[in-house]
This record gives structure tokens, C-alpha cells and sequence, in this order.
């Protein structure tokens, strides 16, 4: 019987030795697991040459990611399975791709199969965002350039002493919009602090705006893949017109032009 254990930070060499380099899905990320693995109750397990990751859903029901690794899968999602029976729910394996989903079809043929679009990565060419070239990022390059010839700015590397400020910009913004005692908002807020006392050890990279000596934005991101990085927050005051363009433009240039995929 498969048998699971709680995220810890020490988790993470086990991690990258299945998942480093080698998946293009957010959900693939330590960091992104690790913060919000309260929440969630992200647990996993390894085994059969496999590591297997599961968590609850909004609505209190048991799922799995799909395996990292390699081996017997069958032997793997059968384990797995005989686990979420003995917990009284039914197996559904979530965030695999086609040719994955394939797989597990051709070894249990009677299983169903179905896209979620709803829970799609956005993907983007680094250099489209850094350019905003083309009709489809048209209104974003407008967002940018009247920021740009509006507001005095700067934008800097994130920085470990902006930490609390940074927390505090968040926080505020999402009061704006939900009730600070709502599960979502206590969620997101620990999901945040997570990142940031956590930050070097998940290898976390950051950027801010300031405008007159006060930071008004921010985002936080990794390399997921040698091309590809993952954008985990993005955060910024909308009373200045075009800050998240902005913000998006600036940490994608400064920091991850290099890579191809956003």
C-alpha cells in the first residue's frame, strides 16, 4: 500500500531528482507545491520508480498529478489507486499531458479521458512579451507606453529587504477585492509569506517597481526548464494605469530573456 508523506523543504532534493528540467507544467514545481501545500494538503509518495504527488480540491476531493518518472506505470497507478479506494474515493489523475493521458489509456482501456482547458498553462514566447509585437499583444504594448510616459519609475532585482513591503502590497491589493477572513484570501496570503521565507532555497528569482521610493509591483518566478520559466506572482497597484504590463515587461527582460518560453 502506497503510503504518503507531508511537503517539508528538505523534500526538494527528491523532487528535482524526478521533476527538475524535465516538465513544462507549472503544477511540476517544488516551489509551486511547497507554497501552497497547506492548502491543498499536497502530500506524495515515491515509489516504482516513481514520484507521485496528490492533494484535495476546492471542494474536498482527492486527486493525483500524474507520475513523475519512469517504470512499471501500471504497477505504479494501480498502488495509487488501491490508496484513494481505501480512502473511499475514486482514482483521477489530473495535469497530464496528450501523450501521457494516452498511455494510461492504452493500459486501462475502459478508463475516461477528458481535456480541461479551464486549468491550461499560459504559455508565451519570452521575446513576444518583451517586444509586445503583433495585434494580440497590441492593447498590452498601449498599457505600457502611456505607463512609461506617465510615471517616473524604476525597476530593480527583488531584493530580501523588500520582502515585507512587498507582502504588505499584496495584501492590501487583495483586501480591495475579497473579505480577509475568506479561506482564498488566508490561502493566497500564506501562499505569498511562504515564498518569501523561502525564497533562496526555492531559487526564486524577483523584480519590483518603485515610484517615488514606494513599491507599487511585483513579481516572482523560477526556471522550470533550461528554456522555460514559470511566473508564480505577479502582483501590482492599478491605480497607476499600465503598472502590470509594465511590471510583466520589465522582470521578463531583465530576467528571463534568455529563456524561450514564459
Amino acid at each position: 500500500m502506497t503510503e504518503f508523506r507531508n511537503l517539508e523543504l528538505s523534500s526538494k532534493k527528491i523532487f528535482d531528482a524526478y521533476t527538475k528540467n524535465k516538465y513544462e507544467n507549472s503544477e511540476a514545481s517544488f516551489a509551486n507545491m511547497f507554497i501552497w501545500r497547506d492548502f491543498y494538503n499536497i502530500r506524495y509518495s515515491e515509489s516504482n520508480g516513481f514520484l507521485t504527488v496528490i492533494f484535495t480540491d476546492l471542494s474536498g476531493k482527492m486527486k493525483s498529478y500524474m507520475p513523475y518518472g519512469s517504470g512499471d506505470l501500471k504497477q505504479c497507478t494501480d498502488s495509487l489507486a488501491e490508496y484513494f479506494e481505501k480512502n473511499a474515493q475514486k482514482l483521477e489523475i489530473v495535469s497530464a499531458d496528450s501523450d501521457t493521458a494516452n498511455l494510461l489509456k492504452d493500459i486501462y482501456p475502459d478508463i475516461s479521458v477528458e481535456e480541461n482547458t479551464g486549468f491550461n498553462d499560459y504559455v508565451y514566447l519570452s521575446q513576444s512579451l518583451i517586444s509586445l509585437s503583433g495585434k494580440k499583444l497590441h492593447s498590452k504594448k498601449n498599457h505600457l507606453n502611456k505607463f512609461r510616459s506617465t510615471y517616473d519609475y524604476l525597476y530593480r532585482e527583488m531584493e530580501k529587504s523588500d520582502f515585507d513591503e512587498c507582502l504588505n502590497l499584496a495584501v492590501n491589493l487583495m483586501r480591495k477585492k475579497r473579505d480577509e477572513n475568506s479561506v482564498s484570501f488566508m490561502a493566497e496570503r500564506q501562499s505569498i509569506k511562504n515564498t518569501f521565507d523561502n525564497f533562496d532555497f526555492l531559487e526564486l528569482s524577483g523584480g519590483v517597481i518603485e515610484i517615488d521610493g514606494k513599491i507599487c509591483a511585483f513579481s516572482v518566478g523560477e526556471a522550470l526548464t533550461e528554456e522555460t520559466a514559470l511566473i508564480h506572482i505577479e502582483k501590482a497597484d492599478t491605480s497607476y494605469s499600465g503598472i502590470y504590463a509594465a511590471i510583466n515587461n520589465e522582470f521578463v527582460k531583465n530576467r528571463w530573456s534568455g529563456y524561450k518560453y514564459i
